[in-house]
């Protein structure tokens, strides 16, 4: 399902399979330590804060450690972002800026410099051609670190176990009709951290083609009183499909105003 691949951050995502946390405690030998109940009101609100944390300008180099079964490569990236506003990205390697990209509410215009053409579309062109609904706010959401696809005051579900803290849009009953029966319906999974103030992990299920992204989160860095990703991690994996991806965030800058903006050489032509 590659629409996923895209929505995530639109050719920046796909990283590794995790791996569960009952074999992680086998494997070291340690004791998984219960942790304190945290009851579904408390969780959806916990849920709704982190959600509602958005920056008002963001900025950030990231390096790119890309696999799937035909290919590895790195490369480093710059991301700016205003918030409900717009967003722009420059992809390089070996130094050399090779894409540029500016997104906004409803086009995203891409700058081929290697091949000297570019691309103009809506958003919602991109969500005819990949099958679902695309939108800015879920890129932000990524990028953020935020949970992504989450519904503020939404109706959401605990799933019970003593050692971590799972927020589910499906109860597990419903999602095993929901794999069982095949349907188009998407699953999303939240987990917090042991301390229940910020994701360890995100999982994105799709039952009706068996596609799913994972997201983790590996470590945090503060900036404006609040959290954003250092390290993350995604998976991609389908029937047909498995890509991996790494995301190192660096020289992060909040709240420092800058004006975006794209330019097209004049001799680009449309590519192909």
């Amino acid at each position: 399902m590659k629409h996923f691949l895209n929505k995530a951050i639109l050719g920046l995502i796909l990283l590794m399979v995790i791996t569960s946390c009952s074999r992680q405690w086998v494997e070291m030998g340690e004791k998984p330590q219960k942790l304190p109940r945290l009851k579904e009101k408390m969780f959806v609100q916990k849920m709704d804060s982190l959600h509602a944390m958005r920056p008002n300008y963001f900025y950030s180099k990231i390096k790119v450690s890309y696999a799937d079964e035909d290919r590895k490569v790195s490369f480093k990236s710059s991301v700016n972002i205003v918030e409900d506003s717009a967003l722009s990205t420059i992809l390089s390697y070996a130094a050399i800026p090779v894409f540029t990209a500016y997104l906004d509410t409803q086009k995203i215009t891409i700058v081929n410099k290697k091949d000297k053409c570019y691309t103009n579309k809506f958003i919602s062109e991109y969500s005819e051609l990949w099958g679902i609904e695309l939108s800015f706010e879920n890129i932000q959401e990524l990028i953020f670190g935020l949970p992504i696809g989450y519904i503020e005051r939404g109706k959401y579900h605990v799933l019970s176990t003593p050692y971590e803290y799972i927020l589910s849009s499906h109860k597990k009953r419903g999602q095993k009709k929901s794999e069982k029966r095949n349907k188009s319906n998407l699953i999303y999974t939240y987990k917090l951290n042991a301390k229940g103030n910020g994701l360890s992990s995100t999982q994105i299920y799709s039952p009706s083609d068996s596609f799913k992204i994972d997201i983790k989160y590996n470590d945090w860095q503060e900036k404006e009183g609040r959290l954003y990703p250092k390290e993350m991690m995604v998976s991609l994996t389908g029937p047909k499909t498995s890509a991996e991806i790494k995301l190192l965030f660096n020289k992060l800058k909040i709240n420092s105003p800058r004006k975006l903006s794209l330019i097209i050489p004049e001799s680009y032509d449309p590519c192909n």
